[in-house]
C-alpha cells in the first residue's frame, strides 16, 4: 500500500500549514531524515473500503514532537483545503456516502475499521501529548494515531408497482444514498429520476406502505441509515397511469411530444400560430387521449393544415381509432387546404375516420376547408381522363370525419372554398346536414 506523507508545522495552537514532501512508495519513505530532524510523531488517515483519488494509498501526516508534546497540534482533514493545491485529497467509496473519520480498531485479522464509539472531531479534538505515552512519538514510521474513514452503504430501495391482481410485483431495486422521485418538466415530459421505466405507463406517486396511506410528497427520499448497518433496505410502493403521458401548457410542447399513442393532458390554451400542427397527430391513427385538467374547456386554435398532392389524408388527426379519448376541447380557426390527391385518399377537417367505439365529449370545431386544383391531372375531386376524354367523379369530404357526423362534436362557424386557376374547371361544393361536404366538378 502507498502512502502519501505530509508534514504538517503547527503555526499557532489551531492553525496548520501544509507541505508535501513526497508520494512515494512505503519503503522510499525517509523515516530515518524525518525523526532526525525531529518529525517523529505521524498520524494515518485510512481509506478503510474507500480510496483517496481514485487509488488505493493512505495519507501520513508528521509532526514535529515538541509541538505534539507541548500545546497539541489540531489535525486537518485529508480534503481540508488548507493543505494547499494539490495536497487535498477526498476519499471516495463505490455506492457509499462518506460518513466521517473515526479512531481505527484492528481485528485479529489485521483489518483496520473504524471504531464507530469513538468520532475525531477536527474543530475540537487535538493531538497532544497523551497520544505519546508509553514511549509513542519517537518514531515516525509508527503512527501514535489511525483514523480511519467510516462508510455509509447507499440504501437498496425495492420499487414495487401494481400486480393487476389488487397486490404488487418488483419492479427493480435502485440502491442509492438519496431516492429522487419523477418532476414534471418545462417540456411536458416526466423525468423519472431514480425510478425505472414501467413501459407503457405513467407515475402518479409513491407510498412507503403497501396501503397506500403514507405518500411521500417531497422531490426526494432518504433515510437515516444506523450507524454499523451494512445493508439498508426500503420498500416503496408506486402508483402508476395507463398510457405514455404528458402535461402540456405551449403548442411547443406538443409538438415535440406528439406520438399517435400518447396520452396529453392539456393544461391551458394552446395557440399555434407560430408553431407547426404535429405531423406525427396529422399522418397517423391517433390511439392516445387528448384530455384537459379536471375537466375543464381548452381551445387549440390557428392550426393550419396543407395536403399536397399525391396526398392520401388530411386532417386534424389521421384518424381516431377505438379507445382513443377527445374531451373538453374547442379546435377553432382550423384551416385545410387540400392540393390533389388520388381516389382512393380521405379528407376531412377533423379526422378522415373516426372510430364508432372512441370517446369523443364536449368537443366543438370551427375554421375552413378549401380545395385547391393546381394540377388538371390531380384536381380532387378526381378527374380521370379516358380515352381522350374527362372523365369526372362525384367524392364526399367530410368537415368532421369523411364517414358523416360524428356523436360528442359540435360545429361552429366553417367555411368551404374551391380554388382553381382559370382554365381548370371550377366545382360546386355542399355541406351537408349530416357535416360531409359534397363537391361536384364542373363539366
Amino acid at each position: 500500500m502507498k502512502k502519501f506523507i505530509t508534514l504538517l508545522i503547527a503555526a499557532t495552537l489551531i492553525i496548520a500549514a501544509a507541505m508535501m514532501l513526497n508520494s512515494c512508495s512505503q519503503w522510499d519513505i525517509p523515516y530515518e531524515k524525518l525523526d532526525k530532524d525531529g518529525n517523529t510523531v505521524s498520524v494515518e488517515f485510512n481509506p478503510g473500503q474507500g480510496s483517496f483519488a481514485g487509488t488505493v494509498v493512505t495519507i501520513v501526516d508528521v509532526f514535529s514532537y515538541d509541538d505534539v508534546n507541548g500545546f497539541g497540534v489540531k489535525l486537518l482533514s485529508p480534503d481540508d483545503k488548507a493543505r494547499g493545491e494539490g495536497n487535498a485529497y477526498t476519499p471516495s467509496c463505490k455506492d457509499h456516502t462518506f460518513g466521517g473519520w473515526y479512531v481505527a480498531k484492528t481485528d485479529g485479522n489485521g483489518n483496520v475499521t473504524p471504531d464507530l464509539t469513538k468520532p475525531w472531531d477536527f474543530k475540537k479534538d487535538i493531538l497532544d501529548s497523551d497520544y505519546l505515552a508509553g514511549g509513542k512519538g519517537t518514531s515516525s514510521e509508527e503512527p501514535v494515531l489511525t483514523l480511519c474513514a467510516y462508510w455509509i452503504p447507499y440504501t437498496s430501495y425495492n420499487i414495487y408497482i401494481p400486480d393487476g391482481n389488487g397486490g404488487f410485483k418488483s419492479l427493480a431495486t435502485v440502491k442509492t444514498n438519496v431516492l429522487k422521485l419523477p418532476v414534471w418538466t418545462d417540456k411536458g415530459n416526466l423525468d423519472l429520476k431514480s425510478i425505472p421505466e414501467w413501459e407503457g405507463m405513467t407515475f402518479t406517486g409513491a407510498y412507503l406502505d403497501e396501503a397506500l396511506t403514507n405518500k411521500i410528497t417531497a422531490e426526494t427520499y432518504e433515510i437515516e441509515v444506523p450507524k454499523g448497518e451494512t445493508d439498508p433496505k426500503v420498500d416503496i410502493y408506486t402508483t402508476w397511469e395507463e398510457g405514455t403521458w404528458f402535461r402540456i401548457t405551449t403548442a411547443n410542447q406538443l409538438n415535440r411530444n406528439a406520438i399517435s399513442d400518447g396520452c396529453y393532458l392539456i393544461m391551458n390554451d394552446l395557440d399555434f400560430t407560430q408553431d407547426t400542427w404535429p405531423t406525427a397527430l396529422s399522418d397517423n391513427t391517433f390511439k392516445g387521449k387528448l384530455v384537459t385538467e379536471n375537466g375543464k374547456s381548452v381551445k387549440i386554435s390557428n392550426v393550419s393544415l396543407f395536403a399536397s398532392t399525391g396526398a392520401t389524408k388530411s386532417g386534424l388527426f389521421g384518424g381516431i381509432d377505438e379507445g382513443a379519448e377527445i374531451k373538453n376541447i374547442s379546435f377553432e380557426n382550423i384551416k385545410c387546404e387540400i392540393e390533389g390527391t388520388t381516389k382512393e385518399a380521405k379528407f376531412a377537417l377533423f379526422a378522415p375516420s373516426v372510430d364508432e367505439n372512441a370517446v369523443i365529449e364536449n368537443v366543438s370545431l370551427s375554421g375552413s376547408l378549401t380545395l385547391v386544383n393546381d394540377y388538371a391531372t390531380t384536381l380532387y375531386p378526381y378527374i380521370e381522363n379516358t380515352d381522350g376524354q374527362a372523365k369526372t367523379d362525384i367524392i364526399d369530404i367530410g368537415i368532421i370525419s369523411a364517414s358523416g357526423k360524428v356523436n360528442g362534436i359540435t360545429c361552429g362557424k366553417i367555411t368551404v372554398g374551391f380554388k382553381a386557376p382559370d382554365e381548370i374547371p371550377g366545382a360546386t361544393v355542399t355541406v351537408n346536414d349530416d357535416g360531409t361536404v359534397k363537391v361536384t366538378p364542373q363539366p
